[in-house]
């Protein structure tokens, strides 16, 4: 009797194996998935053979990689086990450090020693003094918007054991900052102008890596205040006593929580703004003619992300009010400025936006020269500043 119970057992295992196996397959096969969600990044690429792969091994390495981020279970199996590692408490789950209130990326346990980020500094300063010069001889002024990050704002939370990366921080900010300086350049720090309000808690998500809309709006009104200071253009700057602010009802799956399958869940709602008056206007994404919003809101009980803003990063973006009695505004940067772009076009006759981890048109210095902006600005978060690749240096020519 115990021997057909564990020959049975052995047969409905080998059975399962063969199922998750045929299914995985099929899978990889004909419905291979391009993303993981969930784990927000890119699915494993098919390797394809040759001599020299298959003869070291890294062929079957590859290989073994892709089939196993097409496994047929793959989702259930990691969220049974995230919900696990969230039951038992777990300081850290699928590399998100989870606190009572607050998510925030696992850095690891040991403090890293400040690095020299001088040359580093000095070349994406350098890259931005020259394409300055391209944008005040086509009219324009030349402005830089520095965010901190979502883990940099928080630095303070994490748990005393683990790294916060303060010390890197720190180091590449000065370092940043005095080649600014040292170029003459408008550096405009949204890290400065939180300090002087007081770092609210309110002005960043717990559970995705971006500011709040409060926090983008203290962020931009440093920003259109530093742009006036310079120019002189007198642009209207909305302050938020004006603006008819909306919490939207819709639960919210932040970047950080996705990691987690959304089963930290949260209390927090994103906010959208409403303009004292209507400006009409017309909005095209890459080329296309698209519906004219600047915030895109699923219905009432759907998961939003931090997407409802500009309804995500987008490659070129154009919107045209027809209102050529006043300037022209370009911007650049990443994921940070969408919650800005919601609001920074009702200032100008027309505002264009790009991101050139998406865009593939003109490089930034031969658009500029084309387009012939007023005010040219460029949005990026203190983990990134730093990096030529995407919207930085490597993007000018």
């Amino acid at each position: 009797m115990e021997k057909r119970i564990k020959a049975g057992f052995l047969a409905i295992l080998a059975l399962a194996m063969a199922a998750s196996l045929a299914g995985t397959l099929y899978r990889a096969v004909f419905s291979s998935y391009d993303s993981l969600f969930y784990e927000n990044r890119s699915a494993a690429l098919l390797p394809e053979a040759a001599a020299s792969n298959l003869w070291d091994g890294s062929y079957m390495t590859d290989l073994d990689e892709y089939l196993g981020d097409q496994y047929i279970a793959r989702t259930r199996l990691i969220k049974a086990q995230t919900l696990l590692n969230l039951l038992l408490g777990r300081p850290v789950v699928n590399d998100i450090v989870v606190g009572d209130e607050l998510l925030l990326p696992f850095h690891g346990y040991t403090g890293s020693e400040a690095q020299d980020f001088t040359d580093e500094a000095e070349s994406e300063v350098g890259a931005l003094a020259e394409l300055e010069t391209v944008v005040e001889a086509n009219g324009g002024a030349l402005f830089y918007l520095c965010i901190p990050e979502q883990s940099s704002y928080f630095r303070d939370d994490y748990p005393e054991n683990m790294d916060n990366h303060a010390a890197n921080l720190d180091a590449m900010s000065a370092a940043f900052k005095e080649a600014m300086s040292a170029a003459g350049l408008r550096l405009i720090d949204a890290g400065e102008t939180y300090a002087a309000e007081g770092s609210p808690r309110e002005y960043y998500l717990n559970t995705d890596h971006h500011y709040s809309y409060r926090g983008m709006l203290s962020a931009y009104t440093a920003l259109m205040d530093a742009v006036n200071a310079a120019t002189g253009l007198d642009l209207r700057v909305y302050s938020e006593s004006e603006l008819s602010l909306e919490e939207l009802p819709n639960p919210v799956l932040g970047s950080l929580d996705r990691k987690l399958f959304g089963l930290y869940g949260t209390d927090e709602r994103l906010v959208i703004s409403h303009l004292p008056e209507e400006i009409p206007f017309t909005r095209t994404d890459n080329g296309v003619s698209v519906e004219p919003e600047v915030f895109t809101v699923p219905p009432e009980g759907e998961l939003i992300s931090y997407g409802v803003y500009m309804g995500g990063d987008m490659g070129e973006t154009i919107i045209d009010t027809d209102r050529p009695e006043l300037p022209r505004l370009l911007l650049w940067g990443d994921s940070y400025s969408n919650a800005m772009e919601t609001l920074l076009w009702a200032s100008f006759d027309e505002a264009r936006y790009l991101d050139y981890r998406y865009f593939y048109g003109a490089r930034l210095a031969e658009y500029i020269e084309q387009y012939k902006p007023d005010v040219v600005v460029c949005i990026r978060d203190d983990l990134s500043f730093l990096n030529a690749e995407g919207n930085g240096s490597d993007c000018y020519w």
